[in-house]
């Protein structure tokens, strides 16, 4: 699978085109087109460059707190910040080691998110659905839905 450039495309630096792109018109400085099923999408490649060069115990930490900002949901943060729990029983649990987050009721797991992997357990939780939308918008991450 290639990529095809319709004539007058123009391509800015520090620009990835995955296979399966048909790039029509400017593509702006750290750009990553990709082909999704539903459509192509246009990524800031300098949003990703800054989030790889930090070690996963940060951007989990970073992550969660902010997503508990926003939702206005005051946490608990465990000595070791990796669990994050509110007094409803909602708990994040961090796992740096193997770069993923648990996503908690009480004991029940409700969801668990790949970071490295990019990828989410399936979920219909609207807490879950709140989290992967605000890891897309604010930190640039597509997690898929791993269905079981």
């Amino acid at each position: 699978m290639g990529v095809l450039f319709l004539p007058g495309s123009h391509l800015e630096t520090n620009c990835i085109v995955n296979p399966g792109v048909v790039v029509s018109g400017r593509v702006l400085a750290n750009t990553r087109l990709q082909l999704s099923s539903e459509a192509t999408q246009r990524l800031d490649q300098g949003r990703l460059l800054r989030f790889s060069r930090r070690k996963p115990e940060f951007y989990h930490e970073k992550m969660i707190a902010e997503f508990f900002e926003r939702e206005g949901l005051c946490c608990k943060v465990s000595s070791d910040k990796k669990s994050f729990e509110t007094g409803s029983g909602i708990v994040f649990i961090s796992k740096p080691d193997q770069d993923t987050i648990e996503f908690r009721r009480g004991e029940q797991l409700v969801a668990s998110y790949d970071i490295d992997g990019f990828w989410a357990s399936e979920s219909r939780d609207p807490l879950h659905c709140r989290f992967i939308a605000f890891a897309r918008k604010h930190y640039g991450l597509i997690l898929r839905t791993r269905y079981s």
